[in-house]
């Protein structure tokens, strides 16, 4: 991931890439979030800030750390 990546972009394609390899959509990820599809799709995009809150029961739905989440392979 580039440098000029934020941490709000970092994570939200550290979330597609979790729902990618567990072959779940966004919509999925929603129902067991208990949360609308938007509330999802707007996170896992980047155009919605990810607060420590969200981040933690994204991590907690996809069975991953919130460092998971968080990471920047590329750093």
């Amino acid at each position: 991931m580039s440098r000029l990546m934020d941490a709000n972009q970092i994570t939200a394609a550290n979330i597609r890439a979790a729902l990618a390899r567990r072959r779940m959509s966004g919509r999925e990820l929603s129902v067991l979030m208990q949360r609308s599809p938007m509330w999802v799709q707007r996170r896992a995009a980047g155009t919605s800030p990810i607060t420590v809150n969200d981040l933690k029961e994204i991590a907690a739905a996809l069975d991953l750390s919130v460092t998971d989440l968080l990471a920047d392979e590329a750093a």
